[in-house]
């Protein structure tokens, strides 16, 4: 799936392939045998996306109260495409995709090495935990603070263009993840950076920004209580608090997240 991804190759072109090297490998492989089976089997590790409607004027989210409305609270838009004639049926005009971070933040602590890499920050040197944020954030919960695996979350979103310019312009906007208390070389590594959002154009989602991170706020009041995972290194299974400390943001878009 990762080659799939990475070369852009077509769903025939991979079932052809998958099909090609199970006539290959021994009659008993476990190859899944064509696209719908290798997500099948990728659904497994927990990877899964939420799809969640939203107001084509980025209003709100049709989600959790507001999941069984079919137009906004605000500008009274339909949360459907309005070509279609049965509401039932018909396509949503703007989605968006959430990966949950829980899921990947316990998994950090199922790998032994990643999580004796997580206590760096207190056991080992010190790097960006010298700054005013990480101290401000100490003083805020000193009991967070004394634990060396609660995690801080750096938030990273930035907008860009997937398609050519000379086509019409549309701005989408990845939101990406990644854990402060790994050590420099690792914190950076795409193996570490978790995409959370992909905020849908076509335009710049301007001042709704914190629309769309409604579902990461939600998990983060969520994980600031503490989430039950097994620590592959202490052996034991532990509440690990979490937070979201601190920013990464291209400056001009700061203002978006004022209040965040």
């Amino acid at each position: 799936m990762a080659i799939k991804s990475k070369h852009n190759i077509s769903n025939s072109c991979f079932n052809d392939i998958t099909e090609l090297v199970s006539e290959v490998i021994p009659s008993d492989h476990k190859l899944p045998k064509n696209l719908y089976f290798a997500k099948k089997m990728m659904a497994g590790l927990g990877m899964k996306y939420k799809k969640i409607d939203v107001c084509p004027s980025n209003c709100m989210l049709f989600w959790r109260e507001n999941g069984k409305l079919s137009t906004c609270r605000h500008c009274g838009k339909s949360s459907k495409n309005e070509a279609g004639k049965n509401v039932d049926t018909m396509v949503p005009a703007k989605q968006l995709r959430y990966m949950p971070i829980i899921p990947r933040l316990k998994r950090l602590f199922l790998s032994m090495k990643i999580a004796k890499s997580m206590r760096w920050h207190k056991e080992r040197r010190r790097g960006c935990q010298n700054c005013d944020a990480w101290k401000a954030l100490d003083e805020f919960d000193p009991k967070f603070a004394r634990d060396t695996r609660s995690v801080r979350l750096g938030l990273a979103p930035d907008g860009f263009t997937p398609f050519s310019t000379s086509a019409s312009p549309y701005s989408c906007w990845p939101v990406f993840i990644m854990s402060y208390n790994l050590p420099p070389e690792m914190v950076l590594k795409d193996e570490f950076i978790f995409l959370a959002l992909i905020i849908p154009g076509p335009k710049h989602p301007r001042k709704n920004l914190n629309v769309f991170l409604r579902p990461f706020i939600e998990e983060l009041k969520q994980l600031w209580t503490g989430v039950k995972a097994y620590d592959s290194y202490a052996k034991n299974l532990t509440c690990v608090p979490h937070t979201s400390g601190q920013y990464m943001i291209y400056w001009p878009m700061a203002i978006l997240l004022d209040g965040l």
